[in-house]
């Protein structure tokens, strides 16, 4: 049931929200420079707490969060960093929850979000290049590898220990002790490689992040609304209403198919490309499995309580388990290609359509 009463929130909403917005506003910047060293999709996490502190608790937490996000990030990160994750997540959060607040269409929002959240990583990257340059994940990697070239042999001493000692209880025949040169030699190989992968994987990161701070947003914050009879039936859509369109599936397809075609000429940045394409078309079709995993529930009679417990393991497993991903990478590239809505059923039916 829909309410027709303002929309307020409680003293005690009020009170935890002040709390959430001072613990999380210290802990957001480390969580996002987390999410970057892992090379997963980097959720703007300022732009979503910012939308839901404002839902949940009003506008006085979601100010203070993004007040303390801000001087946090610079403290902790430098000030090119807290104007980077502004550009990038407290403006698109605070732009995206008027459109929630407004109860528009829900799918309109969702659109609207991922752009907005888009838009504002794509400025993010602007002030980064503008500071940095091109190259600056390159030149980070660089300065790290002559600070540990700076670095006494003393320092890494206990490190080639622990590892002798490893070798030693191992058993394993064949294995030699490490000196302190060859320790430092593997670690200067194992940081090429990772500059290589960061510079090919982390622009996709960056920019299939941005869509899934856009849906996260959406989807948290119209639920929220929704709990509290706030929402309407076009405002909110549980995920088994959800179905990727068959123009996004086309198109996210077609990008994928042409980024692979750049890597096989030799396009200097074809590599990126394909990471960003498919970084992209696997959150689509990460989604896309969720949602037809929900359809799966509703339709056997399982209670909505049971159902959001199932899909949050069917999310985490995926997120995190390899082969559970690329399982529901399989079931949402089926689904949105075959499915009762996918591309290709719905390109026979135009065809049908057409017919005399």
């Amino acid at each position: 049931m829909i309410s027709d009463q303002p929309y307020r929130v409680s003293g005690g909403k009020l009170a935890l929200g002040v709390f959430l917005a001072l613990a999380l506003g210290v802990l957001t910047p480390v969580l996002t420079a987390l999410e970057i060293s892992l090379l997963m999709p980097v959720a703007v996490l300022g732009g979503v707490f910012t939308a839901f502190l404002y839902v949940y608790a009003g506008r006085l937490p979601a100010w203070l969060f993004t007040a303390i996000h801000l001087a946090s990030a610079s403290v902790l990160l430098g000030t090119d960093f807290m104007w980077m994750l502004m550009a990038a997540g407290c403006i698109p959060g605070l732009v995206a929850v008027r459109g929630i607040m407004a109860r528009r269409p829900f799918f309109e929002q969702l659109k609207v979000n991922v752009a907005i959240f888009g838009l504002g990583m794509v400025i993010a990257l602007c002030i980064a290049w503008g500071r940095f340059g091109g190259g600056m994940i390159g030149r980070a990697v660089d300065a790290l590898l002559q600070q540990f070239d700076r670095m006494p042999d003393a320092f890494f001493e206990p490190f080639v220990e622990a590892v002798n000692r490893a070798i030693t209880t191992s058993g394993i025949i064949g294995l030699k002790a490490l000196t302190v040169s060859a320790y430092r030699e593997k670690l200067a190989g194992i940081m090429a490689l990772a500059r290589q992968t960061y510079e090919e994987a982390l622009p996709g990161a960056l920019l299939s992040g941005a869509a899934l701070s856009g849906v996260l947003t959406t989807m948290w914050c119209s639920w929220l609304l929704a709990r509290r009879g706030f929402a309407t039936n076009d405002s909110y859509a549980q995920l088994n209403r959800w179905f990727l369109p068959a123009g996004a599936t086309g198109g996210l397809m077609l990008i994928w198919i042409i980024s692979y075609v750049m890597t096989q000429t030799g396009y200097a940045s074809g590599e990126s490309v394909y990471v960003a394409a498919y970084d992209l078309v696997n959150l689509a079709f990460f989604f896309q499995a969720l949602a037809a995993a929900d359809r799966f529930f509703f339709r056997r009679g399982v209670p909505d309580a049971s159902r959001r417990r199932r899909l949050i393991l069917l999310a985490l497993t995926g997120a995190v388990i390899p082969i559970m991903g690329l399982a529901m990478f399989v079931i949402g590239a089926g689904s949105a290609m075959f499915g009762s809505r996918g591309a290709i059923r719905t390109l026979f039916k135009r065809d049908d359509d057409h017919t005399i």
